[in-house]
């Protein structure tokens, strides 16, 4: 039977411990009291650890891997640099879709953001 409280749980070992929830050190020898408290201590998720720990990577080069970015950054015609499209578009105050259908069209960046946007009085 398993217990359901904490109450129940005193004085008891569970016959099983999660890998996450075990005692583990990093490549530097400093000590956690789990997977997930290191992952913490190295601002990596737990989700890309296990990602890269299927991968083979060493411990090592797991926690100090560089950041993920999910997509490109991009960059107007000004040079400045936005994480995404739709921040950009934001910024030059037109709508993703007005963005799109205009780079369809064939125009250019510059044309793209700073063309006023029909029925808009600006």
């Amino acid at each position: 039977m398993r217990p359901w409280n904490r109450k129940d749980l005193r004085g008891h070992r569970p016959a099983y411990i999660p890998p996450h929830c075990r005692p583990c050190r990093d490549h530097t020898g400093r000590e956690f009291p789990s997977q997930l408290a290191m992952c913490a201590a190295w601002g990596i998720s737990p989700g890309r650890f296990r990602s890269l720990k299927l991968k083979g990577l060493p411990l090592g080069q797991i926690l100090t891997a560089p950041p993920y970015h999910r997509g490109k950054t991009c960059a107007d015609h000004t040079g400045r640099e936005f994480p995404s499209t739709q921040a950009m578009c934001d910024f030059w105050h037109i709508n993703i879709s007005t963005y799109h259908n205009r780079l369809r069209a064939g125009m250019s960046l510059r044309q793209i953001l700073t063309a006023p946007v029909k029925g808009r009085n600006a």
